[in-house]
């Protein structure tokens, strides 16, 4: 089969793009979102109040395409993990397994002690934290910025790449931010009735 992507299997010949009453095509129970590249499998938590923006005949499809599992984590290579059994022998291996497990959880546990106002705090986290990037355009509340942040989407009829802006409240504990100016948010715990985001720099200033 052809590389070039067509609108009947726009992840390759496992995929089907979604039928125009959004039903499912028969053969392709499972649902994906191309926004986040999740997946959904019949019967799951989410899977009924989910809108699909392809469809996959088999997980193991979904995952060969990139997708991953919704609420499953990516696992990460442990490095200190294969080091001992390229270089050291079978019998220290089982010596060495505690140390590099202590090493492990240490930095873990320095990160989550981390405030609100860390830079780093979402570095250890199994889900880390959103960032963004936007213009301010609105400094009138104390300590706290709007800052409109736009997404570059794929339409999930029409295959092509529409813009999307959102309006997003930050916290700006000392009010650094001006309108105008280019930020980066992270997201983090309510803090309000609205706000959800953190300032965490001003990436350039307004002229």
């Amino acid at each position: 089969m052809s590389d070039v992507e067509t609108p009947e299997a726009p992840f390759g010949a496992d995929s089907h793009a979604p039928l125009p009453d959004d039903a499912m095509p028969e053969g392709f129970p499972i649902k994906g979102n191309a926004d986040s590249m999740k997946f959904h499998q019949p019967g799951g938590r989410w899977y009924d109040s989910t809108v699909a923006e392809v469809w996959f005949n088999t997980a193991e499809a979904a995952t060969a395409a990139g997708f991953t599992e919704a609420g499953t984590s990516t696992p990460t290579p442990d490095a200190s993990a294969s080091t001992p059994d390229a270089s050291a022998p079978a019998e220290e291996a089982p010596a060495e397994a505690p140390a590099a497990a202590a090493a492990a959880s240490a930095p873990a546990a320095s990160t989550s002690d981390a405030g609100p106002a860390g830079s780093s705090d979402s570095e250890g986290r199994e889900n880390p934290r959103k960032v963004r990037e936007g213009i301010v355009v609105s400094t009138g509340m104390n300590k706290t910025a709007v800052v409109e942040s736009i997404d570059r989407v794929r339409h999930r009829r029409y295959a092509k790449t529409v813009q999307r802006s959102t309006k997003l409240f930050a916290h700006d504990e000392n009010n650094d931010a001006n309108v105008g100016d280019l930020v980066q948010i992270q997201e983090t715990r309510p803090l309000s009735k609205k706000k959800r985001w953190r300032l965490v720099e001003v990436i350039e200033r307004a002229r």
